[in-house]
């Protein structure tokens, strides 16, 4: 959760630069450690906590995430990996 935390941090600071210096929409991407993106999302409300754990990230495949206003995001395309359940005896 505290690598999400400065994730959602960087990520809502990069936000900010971008909307102030920018006339028309944008995009940019991010890459780094699955985890670390699953919990941001938390942060950001684009997950809940109970999710990120029956979730991952394909390898190369993108999540796009949108920002609605001030501090407002959600998933706009691609998916989430499913993770299959542990197998407990």
């Amino acid at each position: 959760m505290q690598a999400g935390a400065r994730v959602a941090r960087h990520i809502e600071w990069r936000a900010q630069q971008i909307l102030a210096r920018s006339q028309s929409d944008a995009v940019k991407v991010y890459v780094g450690h699955g985890g670390a993106f699953r919990h941001a999302a938390v942060h950001l409300g684009v997950l809940r906590i109970e999710e990120v754990r029956h979730l991952s990230m394909e390898h190369c495949v993108p999540v796009f995430l949108e920002r609605h206003g001030e501090y407002r995001w959600t998933r706009v395309a691609g998916e989430w990996k499913k993770r299959e359940p542990a197998y407990v005896e």
